[in-house]
């Protein structure tokens, strides 16, 4: 494991500090191909005890910062529920994002804040994506997202930067999507009857109405899904028998 380099100067950043719980996730996009990664390091007292990185297809630069964001939640969630940490970014948009703007999109239903009432009926970029933060750090009082500058010779950020370019090139560690998983899943629906194959083709059907195809299996939440499905005016019986397939899915995800 790598250990927080020693700042430059002594006027070095406070994202030097080697005390506690840190965590730096950077992302990056390559304009011409669109391929995107993420990545994210975390140290604690100065330390590197873990990172991850990965990598998307079709991606835009914002998306891949707040995947960063994310995935370091859902690390610190599993690993360290309940600590307080810092998750370092040097994206304005991710940070404000999670700090100024996510109590009002959430208020908003997650839709644009604007006086134009046409453009206030849209959904936020990557709303999948803020309303996984949203409910990350809903369980974690102890986190504190804080913005850094990048390329500024700032140790953990120039790792989780490394690592977000290792991702965008090789794919480290792909992300599934939502669509990704429901095209891997068909083909073991082969053998079934064709009421069977047509009752989950409904199930996928009125998933992906209320949750994007592109969305990070990470960022899949049932009982949200169950929300939308239920605000739908779709019958109690059939959002129960829905969300009982897809724990089912779920259940075999490592299996297909």
């Amino acid at each position: 494991m790598n250990d927080i380099p020693s700042p430059h100067s002594p006027s070095a950043p406070t994202p030097e500090s080697r005390d506690g719980l840190q965590l730096f996730a950077d992302g990056s996009c390559a304009p011409d191909s669109r391929r995107g990664g993420w990545a994210f390091v975390a140290y604690r007292d100065g330390i590197e005890v873990a990172s991850r990185c990965g990598g998307a297809e079709d991606a835009a630069n914002n998306r891949m910062e707040v995947t960063a964001l994310l995935q370091a939640m859902l690390w610190l969630n599993a690993n360290a529920a309940g600590e307080q940490a810092v998750i370092w970014s040097d994206s304005v948009v991710a940070v404000k994002g999670c700090n100024d703007w996510r109590p009002i999109w959430r208020n908003n239903g997650w839709k644009k804040i604007t006086a134009n009432p046409r453009l206030r009926s849209r959904a936020i970029q990557n709303a999948d994506l803020w309303q996984a933060i949203d409910r990350a750090l809903a369980v974690n009082a102890g986190v504190t997202v804080m913005w850094c500058k990048g390329h500024a010779g700032i140790g953990g950020n120039e790792r989780a930067d490394g690592l977000a370019e290792q991702g965008r090139r090789a794919g480290g560690e792909a992300i599934m999507t939502l669509d990704q998983l429901i095209q891997r899943y068909r083909p073991h629906l082969a053998d079934e009857s064709v009421g069977v194959r047509r009752s989950w083709e409904e199930v996928f059907r009125y998933t992906l109405k209320h949750y994007p195809g592109d969305t990070p299996m990470e960022a899949f939440d049932l009982d949200l899904l169950a929300e939308r499905l239920s605000a739908s005016d779709l019958h109690p019986p059939l959002v129960a028998g829905y969300v009982k397939r897809w724990r089912e899915l779920l259940a075999r995800v490592d299996e297909l």
